[in-house]
C-alpha cells in the first residue's frame, strides 16, 4: 500500500504543480512587475529571512544540541528550500494582493537556484555534514517543476491569448485532480510517519516552525498588507530539492520523518497563523491594496 501510495505521490507532483506554476505564469501580468519596484526593500527582507536567516538558525541549533545532527540537517536541506505553491492561496484575500505574492513567489524560485548550492556548500566545509552536491538534478527539478511551466503560461498569455484561454480549462482540471491526489497521498503517507515519530523529533520540528514563525512576524511586520506571505514562505517549503539529495545521499529513510513532520505541521501552523492574522486583519489594511 505504500509503495501504491508513493506513485501516487510521485505522478500527482508532476500533475499538479507544473500545472500550478503554469497558471501563475498565465496570471503573471504588469501588475507583478508595478510591485516589486514599489516593494523591492520588503522583497530583500523577505530573501533575507527566508535563505540566510533560516539556514544559520538550523545551523546554530546543531551547534547548540549536536547529538541531533540528523534532525537538524534534515531542517537545514527544508529552510533552503523554495516555498510550495500552496502560499499562494493560503495568504490571497483580495485580488490586488496577487501581483506582489506572484511575483516573490517566482523571486524566491530563482533565488533558490542560486542560494542551494551555496548554503550546501557551506554545510560541507563548516560542518562535515554529508551532503553531495546533486546540484544538476535539483537545478532540473526547479526548472521542470517550476520555472520552465511559469515561462510558458506567461509567454502564452501574452503572445498566444486565445490558445491560452482554450487550454485554461483542462489544465485546471489537471491542475485540481493533481493537487487532490497530491494532498490525500502525502497526508495518508504523513499521518502513519507522524504517528510513528520520536516526540523529541516531533518537538524539535515543532520548535523550529515556532522560531521560524516568528523571523516571519519580525521580518514582516512593517508591511501590514504582505506580512502572512512570508511566514506562509517559511513555514511551508516545498520538499522536492530535499527529497532529491535524500535519495542522491541514499538518506531517505534517515531524513525522510523529518521532512514530512516539517511539512505536515508547517501546514498546520500556516494554516492558524492565517486564520488568526485574517480575523485580526483590520478592514483599513485592504484598502491600502487599491
Amino acid at each position: 500500500m505504500k509503495d501504491i501510495l508513493l506513485i501516487i505521490l510521485s505522478i500527482s507532483v508532476l500533475l499538479g504543480v507544473p500545472s500550478t506554476t503554469f497558471l501563475m505564469g498565465m496570471n503573471l501580468g504588469r501588475i507583478s512587475v508595478y510591485h516589486l519596484t514599489k516593494n523591492l526593500v520588503m522583497i530583500i527582507k523577505y530573501s533575507v529571512a527566508m535563505y540566510i536567516i533560516m539556514p544559520i538558525v538550523a545551523l546554530f541549533m546543531l551547534f547548540l544540541l549536536p547529538g541531533y545532527q540528523e534532525i537538524w540537517s534534515g531542517l537545514y536541506l527544508v529552510s533552503i528550500a523554495p516555498a510550495m505553491p500552496l502560499i499562494l492561496k493560503a495568504t490571497l484575500r483580495n485580488k490586488h494582493e496577487s501581483g506582489f505574492a506572484l511575483m516573490w513567489f517566482v523571486i524566491a524560485i530563482i533565488l533558490s537556484v542560486f542560494f542551494i548550492p551555496i548554503n550546501l556548500g557551506i554545510a560541507e566545509v563548516l560542518l562535515k555534514l554529508d551532503f553531495k552536491l546533486g546540484f544538476l538534478k535539483v537545478l532540473w527539478k526547479l526548472l521542470s517543476l517550476f520555472l520552465l511551466p511559469l515561462a510558458a503560461g506567461y509567454f502564452l498569455k501574452h503572445h498566444f491569448p486565445d490558445i491560452s484561454e482554450r487550454i485554461k480549462k483542462p489544465v485546471n482540471f489537471i491542475n485540481k485532480t493533481g493537487l487532490t491526489a497530491l494532498t490525500v497521498s502525502f497526508f495518508a503517507i504523513s499521518i502513519p510517519v507522524f504517528l510513528k515519530s520520536d516526540p523529541i523529533l516531533i518537538l524539535l520540528v515543532v520548535c523550529f516552525l515556532f522560531v521560524a514563525l516568528i523571523i516571519g512576524i519580525i521580518f514582516g511586520m512593517n508591511d501590514k498588507v504582505n506580512s502572512p506571505l512570508l511566514e506562509a514562505s517559511l513555514l511551508l517549503r516545498f520538499p522536492a530539492p530535499a527529497i532529491v539529495f535524500m535519495q542522491i545521499n541514499n538518506s531517505v529513510e534517515k531524513h525522510a520523518p523529518v521532512i514530512v513532520i516539517y511539512t505536515l505541521m508547517g501546514l498546520i501552523l500556516m494554516n492558524l497563523s492565517m486564520k488568526f492574522y485574517f480575523n485580526k486583519r483590520p478592514a483599513a489594511d485592504v484598502s491600502q491594496l487599491a
